[in-house]
């Protein structure tokens, strides 16, 4: 601009170009804690039911069908 001209909007009130996307959902609170001695013994059979799954290389065991099945959840069939 020319000097001595006036702006018609003060430079401070020239919004910048932005976006900032608001969830739609907002994030779950899902973090606990709890301690004692049965947390450790399930912690420590989850640890050798997962490395003996992951050892056998099985996907998903009788009991794991079974289960989901009951629960209603069944997995997606291939094309």
């Amino acid at each position: 601009m020319p000097p001595g001209t006036q702006c018609a909007w003060p430079t401070s009130a020239i919004p910048v170009s932005a976006f900032v996307a608001l969830p739609q959902i907002p994030p779950r609170n899902v973090n606990w804690f709890s301690e004692g001695k049965w947390v450790h013994l399930a912690k420590v059979a989850f640890e050798k039911y997962f490395m003996r799954k992951m050892r056998g290389g099985t996907s998903e065991h009788v009991f794991e069908k079974v289960l989901l099945k009951a629960v209603g959840i069944m997995k997606l069939k291939g094309k």
